[in-house]
């Protein structure tokens, strides 16, 4: 008797877990420290409580899509489409990855883009996809480089990119 297994999906779920609990690991560990410096040096508080606020905002990030991530999994997903205004969303993202630590030394352009395009999806969802796009750039750029973030209209498709000046080998692609 022989019998075969495809264990791909368990490595890749494997995979994922472990980033996950990495990153969340290092997020909490932040906001840790982040709390160990106002209680111990309570004149330095002021500067400490952004850095603080922006870390507790990521590791709920974080949580939130590992949760999605499951259910997506599981096939119990149910996006929440609302209109979305192309614009305001990725300006939006541009300002909340410019606060990443990953974007330290690296700017972040939003191109320009149609003022009037909306369109209809999760944001949330979407936000992740991007959001996980844009890390990718900056994670790719060197510090002084810009990572470019567009959306347009295409062939009445609404397009993403985000651009790095960074060479992918092809071998990556």
């Amino acid at each position: 008797m022989f019998a075969l297994k495809d264990i791909s999906d368990d490595k890749r779920r494997r995979a994922l877990e472990k980033i996950f609990f990495h990153d969340v690991l290092n997020t909490a560990g932040t906001v840790s420290l982040c709390a160990e410096i106002i209680r111990t040096s309570p004149e330095q508080s002021s500067n400490v409580i952004e850095d603080m606020l922006g870390s507790t905002q990521r590791l709920i990030e974080e949580i939130r899509s590992q949760r999605d991530l499951t259910m997506a999994e599981n096939g119990e997903l149910k996006p929440r489409f609302v209109s979305v205004a192309a614009a305001a969303f990725v300006n939006q993202l541009a300002q909340q990855y410019e606060r990443h630590p990953v974007a330290a030394e690296r700017a972040i352009k939003v191109g320009e883009s149609n003022q009037a395009l909306e369109f209809m999806s999760d944001p949330a969802l979407l936000g992740r996809v991007i959001g996980n796009m844009i890390k990718n750039a900056l994670e790719a750029a060197c510090a002084g480089e810009t990572v470019t973030i567009t959306c347009e209209e295409v062939d009445q498709r609404v397009v993403f990119t985000v651009h790095n000046p960074a060479f992918m080998p092809r071998d990556v692609q």
